[in-house]
């Protein structure tokens, strides 16, 4: 389950950076996580992948925005915006 984030990272990317929305990147990354985990249900498939798409988003933040947009390159310091 270790390499799920990195396969539901890339199929939200591959929306993405075509220029899709969330909502179609989102629906990707739940097909490739039931792709994986056929035995989820799909309401629970869709909340995993929303969890690991925001852990991507943390951790992983180039393998999901790589040709999207630009990654933040501060580190996160609480109460201090990031873009300043």
């Amino acid at each position: 389950m270790g390499d799920d984030i990195l396969v539901i990272a890339r199929a939200y990317n591959t929306i993405r950076r075509t220029g899709g929305l969330d909502y179609p990147a989102w629906q990707a990354a739940v097909e490739a996580y039931r792709g994986r985990h056929p035995e989820v249900s799909e309401r629970a498939a869709g909340i995993e992948a929303g969890r690991l798409i925001a852990d991507a988003a943390t951790y992983i933040p180039k393998v999901i925005w790589d040709g999207v947009g630009t990654v933040p390159i501060k580190p996160y310091r609480p109460g201090v915006l990031i873009w300043e």
